[in-house]
């Protein structure tokens, strides 16, 4: 819908891209791959985050959305089923985004979510929690509508966060089809930490609620933090590829 020029990688298994360089108002998915979402993954906002901050990583614009954790959130498009192929019995995706958190000691919530943040809801939950030791991690789900029934779980969170307030990529991925090592979990392209998926059978209903983004589809409970770049890939992305994306930490846009 934007793209100007070539993709830096092939962009045929982009749903959704999302740049955050507007300056104002809804945050435009610019994926014209061929199995692109189009304006149905446009993200309508909820509440008043900040365009237009600086400080980015030095190979993207200088822009990024700040999303203050009370009262701002993202809805990706208003379908439950557009992200079913996140958690259908052929589930295959790639999630990526460069974050910086404003703090490093924070109560956060939903990254990304179409399960109202709930283990018995169909769908999808990435976020952070804060366990009893007093220090957060990344946790999340893949669901199939019964309580402590997943396809995959990190759940309790074990997942580090960078203990900072530099910008990092951030790279989730799942495949269904392997034997094991399904789950993979990156930060500015480390060591992957990997898990495998249960016994249970993935689900092909529709999502308990359309996509949110830095916001829980129930609750909205509000995660505080920068964001650039997010693209959400009906594909498991090859090191080269994600390499590509990252940069070497300077970070380099699809379009």
């Amino acid at each position: 819908r934007y793209a100007a020029s070539a993709p830096l990688i092939n962009d045929d298994n982009l749903k959704g891209y999302w740049k955050f360089d507007e300056a104002s108002g809804a945050i435009i998915n610019q994926s014209v791959g061929a199995g692109t979402l189009g304006a149905s993954a446009d993200m309508s906002i909820t509440g008043t985050p900040t365009y237009q901050n600086t400080g980015s990583p030095s190979g993207l614009t200088d822009a990024s959305v700040y999303w203050n954790g009370t009262n701002s959130g993202g809805n990706i498009g208003t379908s439950t089923s557009q992200f079913n192929f996140m958690h259908d019995t052929t589930a295959l995706w790639t999630v990526c985004y460069w974050m910086a958190f404003p703090q490093s000691a924070f109560i956060g919530d939903a990254i990304l979510d179409d399960t109202n943040a709930e283990d018995d809801k169909v769908g999808v939950w990435i976020g952070t929690r804060t366990p009893s030791s007093g220090t957060e991690y990344f946790g999340g789900w893949i669901s199939l509508g019964v309580s402590n029934n997943h396809i995959c779980t990190w759940y309790p969170p074990t997942i580090p966060i960078p203990n900072d307030t530099d910008f990092h990529f951030y790279v989730w991925q799942y495949n269904q089809s392997l034997a094991s090592n399904n789950f993979s979990y990156q930060v500015d392209m480390g060591t992957a930490i990997n898990l495998s998926k249960t016994a249970n059978t993935p689900s092909s209903a529709d999502a308990y609620s359309a996509m949110k983004w830095m916001m829980n589809s129930g609750t909205n409970l509000k995660i505080e933090g920068y964001t650039q770049e997010l693209s959400i890939w009906n594909e498991y992305l090859s090191s080269s590829n994600l390499d590509a994306l990252y940069a070497s930490g300077a970070g380099a846009p699809i379009y």
